[in-house]
């Protein structure tokens, strides 16, 4: 697989996308194609809590710092934004 970094909607290049060989597989029999497609990229995020433990996400790797908050808020381990610091 290839690293081959994409735009996204927003303008910015985004590495969670990359090209990799794929084969194509007809369901009318003919031979499976060799191409290039894109596919999405899954990665390991650990969120560390003081004096509460550390937590493994897979997610695509954009967006973390709202990733964590969002996790922890949802898993009742913070109230609001301002029990984080970074």
């Amino acid at each position: 697989m290839t690293e081959t970094p994409q735009s996204n909607t927003t303008g910015r290049l985004d590495t969670s996308i990359r090209s990799a060989d794929a084969f194509r597989v007809a369901a009318d029999g003919s031979p499976p194609s060799k191409q290039a497609e894109r596919v999405i990229v899954e990665e390991h995020v650990t969120v560390l809590v003081d004096d509460f433990g550390s937590y493994v996400l897979m997610c695509t790797p954009c967006d973390l710092k709202a990733l964590a908050a969002g996790f922890l808020h949802s898993e009742g381990i913070i109230e609001s934004i301002d029990d984080v610091s970074l």
